[in-house]
């Protein structure tokens, strides 16, 4: 059963889902980062934990894989405590579902040898988060069906030069890969997967012409946009497009819609239904998604979830009149990505408001301090999550739960879609 609504005691702990892509940067998988919140000072290294908890298994515990990774399978660090405890497996999600991460701190006792030999008999993969030097090679294959390497440390080259002769014995995935320029050096490899920056980099240099759909996307994204624009010109723009029109007509008369309207059959009867709000909220997130259908999906997924994460944080930075600004704002924040053009380029065409665009391409002002908030989390740079906490004074349960609302939110709409198609 899907696993929707807010998440009971989960509102300290901190969870990201990392895209892992293939060579043609598609995602394959994710990998869920976590931090407890009440811990954020401590030392900034992903998925830390006390020997009693990780807050990657207490949150999948409670809402299982499908919120952070939808289809896709998830990667999982575990500590020894939960391994000798016989978890994952205890939490009853499918095998297919999760991959279970085994830490470089955990001792490869018998004991921690016999349940990864129990999970892997019960249909779990393994990976291995390094080289385990405690244990022989041949054990080490038969055991792990993944080795993951981070691509900034610095035994990286060669561990991966040590490795790369067995590349058909086991998979790859190679973390925290930080430019297109990095991914190259090592996309070539067999079967492996990547994460890191290098899919959602910001571009400091143009790299062409936009498409004369995108222009019109761009076109209705900068009216939306204006203080009191009119829907009689929002719906001769939407009109240019038949995939917005279509859009359009259908989230009107699905059960997402507006219940209770009798079936729309014209793009203007629509606009004057909805309304300003309810248009131009529609309209940005059919835009983003149609911006970006030639870049990686991820970047849509991920410029939605910034929108609601940002907006979700409304109250808890006292900035509750500007919600509609800050979703937009985290909407918007990878327009560059997108467009393939410097922010302050890309967002010329979009009439935002000054505080938006101070913060977009300026890197200023009040916006932007959730807007850091937001790209510290994504990142998992948890000290800079809580220096940005402790600057604007900020509860951290806040912005964990805020997050999580993000998520079921973006499952949600996604159901909405499917249902729309």
């Amino acid at each position: 059963m899907r696993k929707t609504g807010k998440v009971n005691n989960m509102a300290k702990v901190f969870a990201v889902a990392e895209p892992l892509f293939d060579s043609q940067i598609e995602v394959q998988a994710y990998y869920l980062h976590g931090k407890n919140s009440d811990s954020l000072f401590d030392a900034d290294v992903k998925n830390s934990g006390d020997a009693l908890q990780s807050p990657t298994l207490d949150i999948v515990g409670q809402m299982g894989t499908e919120p952070f990774a939808g289809s896709y399978p998830m990667f999982v660090p575990v500590n020894e405590f939960q391994l000798l405890s016989g978890l994952p497996a205890s939490l009853g999600i499918f095998p297919s579902k999760l991959i279970v991460v085994v830490g470089k701190d955990i001792p490869f006792n018998g004991a921690v040898y016999q349940k990864c030999e129990d999970l892997k008999e019960q249909g779990y993969e393994l990976a291995a988060e390094g080289l385990l030097g405690s244990i022989s090679p041949d054990l080490f294959f038969e055991l792990f069906d993944y080795l993951i390497l981070d691509y900034l440390s610095q035994n990286f080259k060669r561990d991966f030069t040590a490795m790369r002769p067995h590349i058909f014995k086991i998979k790859f995935v190679i973390n925290n890969v930080p430019s297109m320029e990095a991914f190259d050096s090592v996309s070539k490899l067999h079967g492996a997967m990547f994460s890191g920056d290098f899919y959602s980099a910001p571009v400091t240099k143009g790299s062409g012409e936009i498409s004369p759909i995108k222009m019109n996307a761009l076109h209705l994204l900068g009216q939306i946009n204006q203080e009191d624009f009119e829907l009689i010109d929002v719906a001769e723009i939407i009109e240019r497009d038949a995939a917005l029109s279509v859009s359009l007509l259908r989230f009107i008369n699905s059960a997402g819609g507006f219940r209770g309207t009798k079936r729309v059959e014209s793009i203007r009867q629509a606009v004057a239904i909805m309304g300003q709000n309810e248009v131009k909220r529609w309209a940005t997130v059919a835009i983003t998604s149609q911006l970006g259908e030639d870049r990686p999906s991820e970047i849509t997924r991920l410029s939605l979830l910034r929108g609601k994460f940002a907006e979700n944080l409304a109250d808890a930075y006292e900035l509750g009149m500007l919600k509609s600004g800050l979703f937009i704002s985290g909407l918007l924040s990878l327009l560059d990505v997108i467009l393939q053009k410097p922010m302050a380029e890309a967002i010329a065409d979009v009439a935002v408001d000054a505080r938006i665009h101070n913060a977009l391409v300026n890197k200023r002002g009040i916006i932007y301090e959730v807007m850091e908030l937001i790209i510290a989390f994504g990142r998992c740079d948890w000290y800079g999550v809580a220096v940005n906490l402790y600057r604007n004074k900020v509860n951290a349960d806040l912005v964990a739960q805020a997050f999580i609302d993000a998520l079921v939110w973006y499952r949600e709409l996604l159901e909405r879609m499917e249902e729309e198609e």
